[in-house]
């Protein structure tokens, strides 16, 4: 897999893989006509170009790097919405940042999305409201793998080969006092139930 990292600025990389909460299956199925899979990684996204040079100068970047050898996945690392989350149903900002900055006309592949801190600080609900009207933001819940849970086909490379993505909400750990916007508490159980099941879906990918 080739990873191509792009991120808007150089401070701590927010959520990512950690074992910790549920799990959510998306019935994703990807097949890369291929032998590699190219990914472009970003975050802190949740600003306008219009009043960002620095995110205007990285989408340019990303936009370049695509029609000379184009990316099959993205994988947005969080910081959606600057500066305080998404407002309760306010589609239009997320569609502002994201949809604006990454068109389906020229990125028509999904960016496995998480959360981080400063969505924290707004409404979750819209954000995953989001991703039912624009797929490719792909967040369907907190914690997901992307794949075919029935199958154990994730993303197929032309040689075989299947990789598999799980994206796990880790904020919650890191930042405590974003202790109210938690779904349950959890116990030493249930991480180890999580870390079990974390186990057994990556024992099912070559």
């Amino acid at each position: 897999m080739e990873v191509y990292w792009l991120k808007q600025r150089k401070s701590v990389i927010w959520c990512f893989l950690c074992l910790f909460l549920f799990q959510s299956l998306a019935q994703k199925q990807l097949e890369i006509k291929d032998t590699k899979l190219r990914v472009v990684v970003v975050g802190d996204i949740g600003v306008s170009e219009t009043i960002s040079e620095v995110k205007t100068r990285v989408v340019a970047t990303i936009r370049r790097e695509h029609e000379r050898l184009p990316f099959k996945l993205g994988i947005n690392l969080g910081g959606n919405v600057y500066p305080s989350g998404s407002q309760k149903g306010d589609i239009n900002s997320l569609d502002e940042v994201f949809s604006s900055s990454f068109p389906r006309e020229i990125f028509s592949f999904d960016f496995l999305t998480v959360l981080g801190p400063v969505d924290y600080k707004g409404d979750l609900e819209t954000q995953f409201n989001f991703h039912q009207l624009e797929e490719r933001f792909h967040l369907p819940a907190k914690n997901y793998f992307y794949g075919c849970s029935f199958n154990n086909k994730d993303v197929m490379l032309s040689d075989g080969t299947s990789i598999r993505f799980v994206c796990i909400d880790s904020t919650p750990i890191y930042q405590t006092g974003l202790s109210k916007n938690l779904i349950l508490k959890v116990t030493s159980k249930e991480i180890s139930d999580q870390i079990d099941i974390l186990e057994s879906w990556l024992d099912n990918s070559r």
